[in-house]
C-alpha cells in the first residue's frame, strides 16, 4: 500500500511539480535577465499595482487596479516575447500544458480504478455483513427454540413428578 502511494506521489505530484519548478526557473531567468528600461518600469509598475491591490480593507478601485495591472502584464509579456522569440514561451507552455493534461488523465484513470476496487471491496464486505446478520438471526431463532423446548421438557417433568407424588400420596392414604 505504501509502495503504491509512493508511486502515485512520484508520478502525479513530484514529476509535475519538478516540471512546474523548471518552468518557474525559466520564467524567473527571463525576468532577471537584462531588460530594457521600458520593461523595468513596467515590472516596477506591476509590483506597485499588486501591492495596492493586496492592501487590507475595502478598496473601491481594486477592480480598476486589477485591470490596469492586467494590461501592464500583457504589454510586458509582449515586449519580452519580442525580445526572447515569441515561439519559445508558447512551446514551453504548450508542452507543460500537454504534460499536465496527460498526467491528469492518468491520475483520473488510476483514481477511477482505485475507487472501483474500493467499491467492490465495500460491496463484498456488505454481502459478508448480510450473511453474518442472517446467521445471527438464525442462531437467535435456534436458541429461542431450544430454550422453549427445554422449558416444555422441564414443565412436563415437573407435571410427571407432581402426578407421581399425588399417586404416592393417594396410595399412602
Amino acid at each position: 500500500m505504501n509502495r503504491d502511494l509512493e508511486v502515485w506521489v512520484q508520478r502525479f505530484l513530484r514529476e509535475p511539480l519538478e516540471e512546474l519548478q523548471e518552468h518557474e526557473r525559466q520564467a524567473t531567468r527571463l525576468l532577471v535577465a537584462p531588460t530594457t528600461s521600458a520593461q523595468q518600469s513596467l515590472i516596477k509598475e506591476i509590483g506597485d499595482l499588486s501591492a495596492k491591490i493586496c492592501c487590507k480593507g475595502f478598496n473601491p478601485d481594486r477592480v480598476k487596479l486589477m485591470d490596469t495591472r492586467s494590461s501592464r502584464v500583457q504589454r510586458l509579456l509582449a515586449s519580452m516575447g519580442e525580445r526572447c522569440g515569441a515561439g519559445a514561451p508558447d512551446a514551453t507552455a504548450d508542452r507543460l500544458s500537454a504534460l499536465l493534461g496527460e498526467r491528469l488523465k492518468a491520475f483520473e484513470a488510476a483514481h477511477a480504478a482505485s475507487a472501483r476496487a474500493h467499491r467492490e471491496e465495500a460491496a463484498r464486505h456488505g454481502s459478508i455483513a448480510e450473511r453474518l446478520d442472517q446467521s445471527v438471526e438464525s442462531l437467535a431463532c435456534f436458541l429461542n427454540d431450544r430454550q422453549a423446548t427445554c422449558r416444555e421438557g422441564r414443565l412436563q417433568e415437573y407435571k410427571r413428578r407432581c402426578e407421581a407424588r399425588t399417586e404416592d400420596m393417594g396410595k399412602t392414604l
